[in-house]
C-alpha cells in the first residue's frame, strides 16, 4: 500500500480517521450540501465539544471545509471533493456482505 510523507500507510491513516466517533455520520450529513454547526449537532447527536473536535479532524484531512456565516455568526460545513469520494467508499463498504 502507498505510504504518505510521514511513512504511514495512506489506507491505514484514512481508516483510522474515519473510525473516530461521529465522523462517518458527519460526512453523511453533509452529503446533500452545506450544513451549519447546530444542525450537524442535531443530526449526529454529538455534544458541541465532540462535534468541534471531529469536524476539525475532518477539516485537517481535507474532507470537510468550513466558512463563517457573517450575518448569523454560524459555522457552515460542506464536503470537499475528497470528502465526497471518501463517502462513496464508505457507502460501498456498507453494502459488503457481513459476517
Amino acid at each position: 500500500m502507498p505510504k504518505g510523507e510521514d511513512g504511514v500507510c495512506v489506507v491505514e491513516r484514512r481508516l483510522a480517521l474515519l473510525a473516530g466517533r461521529f465522523r462517518a455520520e458527519i460526512l453523511k450529513a453533509l452529503e446533500q450540501g452545506e450544513v451549519h454547526f447546530n444542525a450537524l449537532k442535531r443530526l449526529t447527536g454529538a455534544s458541541a465539544n465532540s462535534l468541534t473536535r471531529q469536524v476539525r479532524a475532518l477539516e485537517e484531512e481535507g474532507l470537510v471545509t468550513s466558512r463563517r456565516e457573517t450575518r448569523w455568526g454560524r459555522n457552515q460545513y460542506a464536503l470537499t471533493e475528497a470528502g465526497r469520494r471518501t463517502l462513496a467508499i464508505l457507502d460501498a463498504v456498507a453494502k459488503l456482505p457481513g459476517p
